[in-house]
């Protein structure tokens, strides 16, 4: 096993001990169970590929919006990799947190095909770039996603 191999099969280990401790029973983490909140977030950011990632988790949280359930899930049947997965009672949603080199046309048509191929696969996707009025907007357009905002803006 290579060593990026370890790594990402670490981070992963992490993210699904930080699930089964929160007793998250497939809701996603809102910031109960044995582990909180914070240990919660701690082991999602560990399973994350890029700082922006993780700068979006840390913007979630300071708004007290839902945590995603899961990082880094590779969906065999879509071909795809999810940033971030919220296990819902109304179905999986897959969200992608998308920096710049998304934008270019080669990479934002590989981009679409795995939407398609999670939706065929019955899952909902979330994509926002990398700007937080765009992560606010998509917050505020989809509370059965992320929850109800505190109010506090930015």
């Amino acid at each position: 096993m290579s060593c990026t191999s370890f790594r990402r099969l670490s981070r992963l280990i992490l993210a699904a001990s930080a699930a089964f401790a929160a007793g998250c029973a497939g809701l996603g983490f809102s910031g109960g169970g044995a582990v909180g909140r914070a240990g919660v977030l701690e082991s999602l950011k560990a399973a994350c590929d890029s700082d922006l990632e993780r700068t979006f988790l840390d913007w979630l949280n300071e708004r007290s919006l839902r945590l995603p359930g899961r990082a880094q899930v590779y969906v065999e049947t879509a071909r795809a990799r999810p940033d971030f997965v919220y296990d819902l009672p109304t179905g999986p949603v897959a969200l992608f947190v998308d920096g710049p080199r998304h934008q270019g046309p080669s990479q934002a048509e590989k981009d679409i095909d795995a939407s398609r191929r999670l939706q065929d696969g019955g899952w909902d996707v979330v994509r926002v770039g990398y700007d937080q009025g765009e992560w606010q907007a998509a917050s505020g357009r989809r509370p059965a996603v992320f929850g109800v905002t505190s109010g506090r803006e930015g």
